[in-house]
């Protein structure tokens, strides 16, 4: 069984948000791709952090869908104040598809960081 005691950690992925809206804000004709996938991935890498092992998948999923469900608020929260209006790396679907596909990448990255081992022995 998986103990986890207080996460100073899980922070990071509101950090992540708040740097992003800010900068969205700021300065909206611009793209800011790293910050959703940063976002999503934070939350199960900060429990795995934490942990201080590898995480069972279950508990590994439930953060990264925490982190996922970050971005799309922050991601729908810009699109409503019309601050998410940079290019897009996709053909159709404009700027808030964009986000969340790029949130969903980053908590399967983050699901895989906090559930595999990588450093073997």
């Amino acid at each position: 069984m998986v103990r986890l005691r207080r996460n100073p950690y899980i922070y990071l992925s509101g950090a992540f948000g708040a740097i992003w809206v800010m900068m969205a804000w700021s300065w909206p004709e611009n793209s800011y791709f790293m910050f959703p996938v940063l976002a999503a991935a934070a939350v199960p890498i900060s429990y795995r952090l934490m942990a201080g092992h590898t995480l069972p998948l279950g508990i590994s999923i439930g953060a990264a869908v925490a982190g996922l469900l970050n971005v799309i608020l922050l991601s729908a929260i810009l699109t409503i104040a019309g601050k998410l209006e940079g290019p897009t790396m996709l053909p159709a679907g404009g700027a808030m598809l964009d986000a969340i596909l790029l949130g969903l990448m980053g908590a399967v990255a983050g699901i895989l960081l906090a559930s595999i081992n990588l450093l073997r022995r």
